[in-house]
């Protein structure tokens, strides 16, 4: 949802400072919009990826700790 948000302020947001600004002064504006929009897509990526990544160690460790306890008391 963040991401989604934050594109879509982006894109309004650069729509808003071509309408209202001369393209001289528009353009580093849109660009650091554009930096801003890019930084929190991709941390929304990584993050998304780092849980992804946990939940799978997780339930790995789970099932190898359950596996050990089964052999245990065989």
């Amino acid at each position: 949802m963040l991401a989604i948000t934050s594109q879509m302020v982006g894109f309004i947001l650069i729509i808003i400072l071509q309408t209202l600004l001369p393209p001289s002064q528009a353009r580093p504006l849109q660009a650091a919009v554009l930096i801003v929009m890019l930084t929190i897509a991709v941390s929304v990526a990584l993050m998304r990826r780092y849980r992804r990544n946990r939940r799978w160690r997780d339930r790995l460790r789970h099932a190898s700790s359950a596996r050990a306890t089964e052999d245990s008391d065989d």
